[in-house]
């Protein structure tokens, strides 16, 4: 699904497929419904430009990010970090 500002996953309504894609040339985004997995990949060269952009979409499709203290990024082993990121609940 294009954005303007890049591609970002969505299986909204599938069962199959990888539903992750770049946004970014350093930053991903991924939205998996079926999983409950919604998260961001930011590799080591990433740029903050392409990070705002990023969590900017992540917003414009109701996502937030964890609190700290609700959950700690997490380090991968190419030195990539992955932050996750929860829907926002209107109140």
């Amino acid at each position: 699904m294009s954005h303007g500002r890049g591609v970002v996953s969505d299986n909204e309504g599938e069962t199959t497929g990888n539903p992750e894609q770049n946004c970014t040339p350093s930053v991903a985004l991924h939205i998996d419904h079926d999983n409950f997995d919604f998260h961001i990949t930011a590799h080591p060269d990433y740029r903050a430009s392409e990070m705002r952009s990023v969590l900017a979409l992540a917003k414009e499709r109701g996502l937030t990010l964890f609190d700290e203290d609700d959950r700690d990024p997490e380090i991968l082993e190419d030195g990539s970090v992955r932050l996750y990121l929860m829907p926002v609940v209107k109140i």
